[in-house]
């Protein structure tokens, strides 16, 4: 069967078509990492002495604007903080990421997770007359957070990788029910967003 010029150039432009529109609706969702410093108070403060954190995640996109973003976050990170606790947090927050110019963004996060807390202190009990050392493998915690921060293009692209830094402050609850039910914590964030896995959207 003969396939006519016409026919040829017609099936060209459909599959250039389809290759274009299929482009438009995939995108790099990026992997995130961070390195930060926690301490144990309200925004305001001091942030040293440093007391180290890692962390990483992902973040997924519900709009398609490129200056006013909708994304959810999902992460995992830990940190420890010295006299206090080492924590295990897993945590999801909803962002909203507004470009402020071609290359910087910023970003305002609330979120809620799971923290998991391991004393830094030695506990003792009293038994027949004598304090003897208690074991404390730790407690579940829930999480409230908000973040503000900033973000700045590397490459021309708004999928390229970015460089951040945001300040958060975390309630862990409850942390000791008896006199401090509520424990406020801020984190300092610098880090990375690298273009990672090709997503649908």
């Amino acid at each position: 069967m003969k396939v006519s010029i016409l026919q040829m150039v017609i099936t060209l432009k459909v599959c250039l078509c389809l290759i274009e529109i299929n482009a438009q609706e995939t995108w790099w969702r990026p992997v995130t990492f961070s390195l930060f410093t926690v301490a144990t108070q309200f925004p305001g403060g001091k942030v040293t002495p440093i007391h180290p954190g890692i962390e990483a995640g992902t973040e997924f996109r519900y709009n398609k604007s490129d200056k006013n973003k909708w994304l959810q976050t999902v992460k995992v990170g830990g940190y420890y903080h010295r006299y206090s606790q080492t924590a295990i947090q897993v945590y999801t927050e909803l962002n909203y990421r507004r470009k402020i110019t071609e290359k910087i963004s910023g970003d305002l996060r609330l979120g809620t997770g799971y923290l998991y807390a391991i004393p830094d202190l030695q506990t003792f009990v009293l038994q027949d007359g004598e304090y003897k050392k208690k074991i404390n493998a730790g407690r579940s915690q829930l999480m409230a957070t908000t973040a503000l921060g900033m973000r700045y293009q590397l490459s021309d692209s708004n999928e390229g990788p970015q460089l951040f830094m945001h300040m958060q402050c975390f309630l862990q609850m409850p942390f000791i029910k008896s006199y401090v039910p509520v424990l406020p914590n801020t984190a300092l964030h610098f880090g990375v967003a690298w273009p990672f896995f090709r997503t649908k959207n």
